[in-house]
């Protein structure tokens, strides 16, 4: 509870760096292998993200917020630590990919964390990681991606972040997935994916909304190259 409220309320961002993020960085190995230290790498990545942090820990840190003397924006102070974090969470998603995709506590968590790399070239090795291994061949006896519901939900949310994405001149993970499935031969999997998002849009905003987004993903195409 002390390391989150310092990740959450120290502003200088420098005298942060070296009093905690440093250390707990050069272990991030040991510290992932904790629930503690989990919860400590969750908040780092996504700060007060609601699915990730309990409600009653979010109660503590807003009352913390009374007395501040900060003057930096929080969300200042947030970019600033995701900045200096980009490679290390970027080794963390790409070392830990074939694990976090198929482990339940960890599939969500990998596509927030992906969303959340503050600049084009480290999302684009992030969501390029992640299309590789959807495109690999399933080993014989192991359970297809596409039928782990967690999983399944993770594309979704990365593919309906593409239009905050075109907005915010990233990567689109849509194309990138795309390419590789076509690269390899495995389009299958992403007849699979526009089906879950069509059923997806659907249920949750109905059919004229559905039809919206796809031809977004139609202007996104004729704008966006992979290369």
């Amino acid at each position: 509870m002390v390391l989150l409220a310092a990740l959450d309320c120290i502003e200088d961002t420098k005298f942060l760096r070296k009093a905690i993020l440093d250390v707990l960085m050069a272990e991030k190995e040991k510290l992932l292998q904790s629930e503690i230290g989990i919860r400590v790498f969750r908040y780092m990545v996504l700060g007060r993200n609601k699915t990730y942090v309990h409600p009653d820990v979010l109660t503590v840190l807003e009352k913390g917020e009374v007395c501040s003397q900060n003057k930096k924006p929080r969300e200042l102070c947030r970019l600033e630590i995701l900045q200096y974090m980009t490679s290390s969470i970027l080794e963390a998603v790409t070392v830990n990919l074939p694990i976090w995709c198929r482990d339940t506590h960890w599939t969500l968590f990998l596509g927030a964390a992906i969303h959340v790399l503050p600049d084009p070239a480290s999302k684009r090795a992030a969501m390029t990681a992640l299309a590789q291994y959807c495109a690999k061949e399933v080993l014989e006896g192991e359970k297809s991606l596409m039928d782990l519901g967690p999983f399944s939900k993770m594309l979704t949310f990365l593919v309906g972040k593409d239009a905050c994405n075109k907005k915010d001149k990233m990567p689109l993970f849509t194309l990138i997935l795309i390419e590789h499935a076509r690269k390899v031969g495995f389009l299958c999997i992403v007849y699979s994916i526009i089906l879950m998002v069509q059923i997806y849009f659907s249920c949750y905003f109905g059919n004229c909304q559905f039809h919206q987004y796809v031809n977004r993903v139609k202007l996104f195409s004729s704008e966006y190259s992979i290369n």
